[in-house]
């Protein structure tokens, strides 16, 4: 089972510094909880497998499908570590504002195949991609280093699916 930790926060260092301590783990999610009693943000953790290549792309995924998980991402993080990624659904385009390091944005449609490739040095903005479902963000070079082509099939493990 998952858990959360400072690394697999929502996306934002100082809402888990307000919030440490207040989150609980239901079967994929970790569900941050406020002092109101709200839900704040469902993150799920997964990992996702490059069918095509027979590899894992990524063992420890968060995946952002709120708007607040969505803007601010890899904001917060100084460098993510190896085998880090973070899924955003729905989403189309992505940036690397605020960022202090490059990502690979992997665009990915909806029957979970790679529409494209794309490393984003820090403060660009990444294209916008009418028939992407979701971008997967990694460390820069990932890719690369898997192998990760244009047209291979990802999968999710623990995820909800594209």
């Amino acid at each position: 089972m998952p858990a959360c930790h400072p690394g697999l926060d929502p996306g934002s260092g100082i809402i888990w510094t307000v919030m440490k301590n207040k989150h609980k783990i239901e079967g994929n999610l970790c569900i941050i909880t406020l002092k109101r009693g709200e839900k704040f943000a469902r993150i799920s953790h997964m990992q996702i497998v490059n069918a095509t290549r027979r590899n894992i792309l990524a063992p420890e995924v968060r995946e952002a499908r709120s708007f607040l998980g969505r803007l601010t991402g890899w904001v917060k993080h100084t460098d993510p570590r190896p085998g880090q990624g973070l899924y955003l659904t729905p989403c189309r385009g992505v940036h690397s504002l605020g960022l202090r390091f490059a990502i690979d944005a992997v665009y990915i449609t909806n029957d979970g195949s790679v529409q494209e490739i794309y490393t984003l040095l820090p403060w660009r903005i990444g294209p916008c991609k009418l028939h992407c479902r979701g971008v997967l963000e990694l460390p820069a070079g990932t890719c690369e280093i898997m192998s990760c082509q244009k047209g291979d099939q990802l999968e999710q493990i623990n995820g909800k699916g594209w």
